[in-house]
């Protein structure tokens, strides 16, 4: 649920670099407009720095993003529809820079990735409208530990 008073979040215990090519897949539904941006990211202890996707609310939009001193550089990758189940795909290149592919389509590039260590969250702000849901199911995510 998408209402929480306090905002929504899980994140992993285990931190990537790009040098690990962080991939990860979901399918996502989102049953309505929830007046927040629900993010799937990689994103330091600080928060300042990071990439990820966001599922936008004021034009509906998927979108990647790269986060540098605080600040994020959006990238709108596709539309979401409520109630439509859509496929996402993020990676890391080996140009270290993030590619988002929504179902079929062309990975597009969202930009450069920033270094560092990063926790994988799974994160809506607070302030949802109630009764609005985002499902993630058949999620995958693949690391280069080696790297």
């Amino acid at each position: 649920a998408l209402d929480d008073a306090a905002g929504i979040g899980a994140r992993t215990s285990y931190f990537f670099s790009r040098t690990h090519r962080p991939y990860w897949r979901a399918r996502y539904t989102l049953t309505g407009n929830p007046n927040v941006a629900f993010q799937v990211k990689f994103i330091n202890s600080g928060g300042t720095a990071g990439w990820g996707l966001k599922f936008a609310t004021t034009d509906t939009k998927i979108k990647g993003f790269t986060r540098t001193a605080d600040v994020d550089t959006d990238t709108s990758v596709s539309t979401w529809v409520a109630g439509t189940e859509v496929l996402v795909e993020m990676a890391v290149g080996t140009n270290d820079h993030l590619y988002v592919r929504v179902g079929s389509g062309t990975p597009v590039d969202c930009g450069a990735v920033p270094s560092g260590d990063m926790a994988l969250y799974l994160q809506a702000p607070s302030g949802g409208v109630a009764g609005k849901f985002m499902q993630v199911r058949c999620d995958l995510l693949i690391a280069n530990w080696i790297a």
